[in-house]
């Protein structure tokens, strides 16, 4: 019986391609996406009508960071470990 080949290491440029394979598609596919929402949606093909969408995260992500900070200083006020915003 022979022994069968272990399976070739796959080299680091390998994975350096495709992490620069996934930027370059994420840095096209992106900015597409908004353009043909925008057009799409009817809104104007400027910064503003196209960045429209992301508003909505944005204000989110405000008040997520605002309850965070709000926890972290109930609790040094209070000097509870795991007191969350009522």
């Amino acid at each position: 019986t022979s022994l069968a080949e272990p399976p070739a290491c796959r080299s680091s440029s390998d994975g350096l391609k495709n992490v620069c394979l996934f930027l370059l598609s994420l840095s096209v596919l992106v900015p597409l996406g908004l353009v043909a929402s925008a057009a799409v949606a009817g809104r104007p093909l400027t910064h503003q009508g196209m960045t429209q969408p992301l508003s909505g995260l944005n204000f989110a992500l405000m008040r997520f960071a605002r309850d965070i900070s709000r926890a972290k200083a109930r609790r040094r006020r209070f000097n509870q470990r795991y007191a969350l915003v009522p």
